[in-house]
Order: C-alpha cells, then sequence, then structure tokens
C-alpha cells in the first residue's frame, strides 16, 4: 500500500469515526451528576428554608440563583416576588422607626434600626439616605473636642 492510500484510508476513518460520534445517542447522565433542575429543586428547598428562618436576604438571592437556573418555574417566580414585598415592607418599617428613634434623640438607636433595613436591602436608597442623614457619635473624646 502505498503512503498517499495509507493517509487517505486514515482521513476517511477520522472523517467516518467523527461523524459517527456525533450522531451517537447522548447517554442520560450518571447517578452521581446532578441536573440542572435537581440544583434548581435544591436552592428552592434552600430558600424556603432560610425565609421560614428569617434570613431574608439570604433566602432571596436563593430564589434568584434558582431562577437562574429554570427560569420558567412560575411557583419561584411568585416566591421571589412575594418575599422582595416582605422585604420591602420591613425595611420601610425600619427605615420609619428608626426615623422615630432620631425624632426623640436616640441617635444610635436610629442608626442601628437604618443600618438593619440596608443589611435587609443593600439597594434602599431610603435606609442610605437615612443613615447617612443621622451622623455617628465620636468614636473618642478627643473627636468630641474638636
Amino acid at each position: 500500500m502505498t503512503t498517499r492510500r495509507a493517509l487517505t484510508l486514515a482521513c476517511l476513518a477520522l472523517v467516518v469515526g467523527g461523524c459517527a460520534s456525533r450522531s451517537a445517542p447522548v447517554e442520560a447522565p450518571s447517578a452521581g451528576v446532578t441536573t440542572t433542575d435537581q440544583r434548581a429543586m435544591a436552592l428552592r428547598t434552600q430558600a424556603a428554608h432560610l425565609e421560614r428562618s428569617g434570613h431574608l436576604r439570604l433566602a432571596l438571592e436563593a430564589w434568584t440563583s434558582a431562577l437562574a437556573l429554570a427560569p420558567g418555574h412560575e411557583p419561584s417566580r411568585r416566591a421571589r416576588q412575594h418575599l422582595r414585598e416582605r422585604i420591602d415592607r420591613e425595611v420601610a418599617e425600619l427605615v420609619r422607626r428608626g426615623w422615630e428613634a432620631h425624632a426623640r434623640g436616640a441617635r444610635p438607636e436610629a442608626r442601628r434600626l437604618f443600618r438593619a433595613a440596608l443589611a435587609l436591602d443593600p439597594d434602599s436608597y431610603a435606609a442610605q439616605d437615612a443613615l447617612r442623614a443621622v451622623p455617628a457619635p465620636p468614636a473618642s473624646d478627643f473627636e468630641a473636642r474638636i
């Protein structure tokens, strides 16, 4: 057999082998590999547990991640929306209580409430503005005299 013929047969074998591998059926995932649906289900379970435990910010992140894996899952979308509304209500309540504390001269309590609101929703403009509006007490006697 000539070298040219051997190379032609080798190339033909590679082409036929490549086509055959492309048309082979896709195997089901092995038992040790988790699917996207399984990961989304685990995140939904985690989100519900975190929400029941009062860890609302972490629960919101878990619902968001679950929706990223399974964007068409309508119950997750509704649960995330309800949680977002709950967080918004709690942030508004904390800010309101913070302003009440500030009005009665309890500046440290007001700042604590504003920081709690920011912990729930770091993007809350109301909580950010409120915390900026209520100055922190001086850290030392030296700063108080300045």
